[in-house]
């Protein structure tokens, strides 16, 4: 068995153009967790979602390369009002900007336990694209896999 057989094959998507409010009300409307990123050709870009969004609203020094643990971060002062003014300065930005543009999705082929492994991993769902054409085919999700593993629908 491969990531394919177990993949979401038409996993909502948004367009690397889109707006952040745009991918938001995605997010919000469809109650999922993360998107993939696709140009208007359907290539996977990155991924976007409730990770991502928190990552950039963190203080940078929080979320710096290298910096594994900051520690207590009671000395940052900000309220839920800095916080909604750090995200609607970004509203209008294109969504790509925020999104993980480093995870390389799976291969449609990967057998099955690695894809687990790589769920565990990531700790969050996992884009499918076509490796010789970088074309968007599904998305692997905790869903999918817990209603496979159950026989439930997803």
């Amino acid at each position: 068995m491969t990531c394919q057989t177990v993949m979401l094959p038409d996993p909502i998507t948004v367009l690397e153009s889109a707006s952040l409010a745009d991918a938001i009300d995605l997010l919000f409307r469809h109650k999922i967790k993360n998107l993939p990123v696709v140009n208007a050709s359907g290539l996977y870009k990155g991924l976007f979602g409730v990770h991502t969004l928190v990552r950039h609203i963190l203080p940078r020094a929080a979320t710096l390369d290298g910096v594994t643990h900051m520690g207590n971060l009671a000395f940052v002062h900000d309220s839920l009002v800095n916080l909604k003014e750090r995200l609607s300065g970004q509203l209008d930005e294109p969504v790509i900007r925020f999104a993980d543009t480093a995870l390389l999705p799976l291969a449609p082929d990967m057998g099955l336990v690695e894809t687990l492994l790589q769920l565990y991993r990531y700790r969050h769902n996992l884009p499918v694209a076509d490796p010789h054409s970088g074309r968007l085919l599904g998305l692997v999700t905790y869903w999918g896999i817990l209603a496979k593993l159950t026989g439930r629908p997803a």
